[in-house]
């Protein structure tokens, strides 16, 4: 079975839930569509976890991608020393908006980590996919965090940029093919449907659910944000 999530943001306990819930296994394909890391305490635990699955598919979001643009100048070492001689002051700037969008609590982590440690993860960042194109059932779903951009939308697959899928939640789509993406948590805190167009993120460190969606039964699964594993 192919299935997609998004937006976990740190929400690991959530996040193994749910893929007791769908009992995956290894025949089975998790796309997650970005967003890990930020705002919960568990994102490093959740990529640890994708990192050992060569079946979890990760695509990159906006908050992987600041992250990986600063951490990158910062993973030899991470000190008031460092963040002044290593970072222009546009970096500071994305830094400071970063950390105040959750970013802060990932920072912390990687601080925390060894040499070693830093350079996997960094690694493995540079694994995430822009976008992904697959066909279920004789149907074709592209997948991506956030939308794709008005001035992107006849660009092949491969042509497409992170800063066009990732920032902006649009109502744009392609023409027999069906967008699932994340990034706008939905007003239901369910999985929604429209035309050519499957919006996932459903809000869980807000508080809402954790969503799940089977692209081959087009079934869904929900983990509500489970209070106890955050306080």
């Amino acid at each position: 079975m192919n299935y997609v999530i998004s937006d976990i943001h740190g929400c690991y306990e959530e996040y193994i839930s749910a893929l007791k819930q769908i009992r995956f296994s290894s025949s089975d394909t998790m796309y997650v569509l970005g967003d890990v890391i930020d705002r919960g305490e568990g994102g490093l635990k959740v990529l640890n976890h994708m990192m050992m699955h060569d079946n979890i598919i990760p695509l990159v979001g906006n908050h992987e991608y600041m992250a990986m643009l600063l951490l990158k100048k910062l993973c030899t070492e991470i000190t008031e020393e460092s963040v002044e001689t290593t970072l222009t002051e546009d970096d500071l700037v994305s830094l400071d908006y970063w950390c105040n969008d959750g970013g802060n609590v990932t920072l912390r982590q990687f601080q925390k980590l060894d040499c070693y440690e830093q350079e996997l993860l960094m690694e493995y960042f540079e694994e995430f996919r822009v976008a992904e194109e697959i066909k279920v059932n004789g149907h074709t779903y592209v997948l991506m965090h956030a939308g794709v951009s008005q001035d992107a939308v006849n660009k092949s697959i491969d042509q497409l940029r992170i800063e066009e899928v990732v920032f902006e939640s649009t109502n744009v789509t392609y023409q027999n093919k069906t967008i699932v993406c994340g990034h706008t948590p939905t007003n239901s805190s369910q999985i929604e449907f429209k035309a050519n167009l499957i919006r996932i993120d459903c809000g869980c460190i807000f508080g809402g659910q954790l969503g799940i969606l089977c692209l081959d039964t087009l079934e869904t699964f929900y983990i509500p944000y489970l209070k106890n594993a955050h306080s």
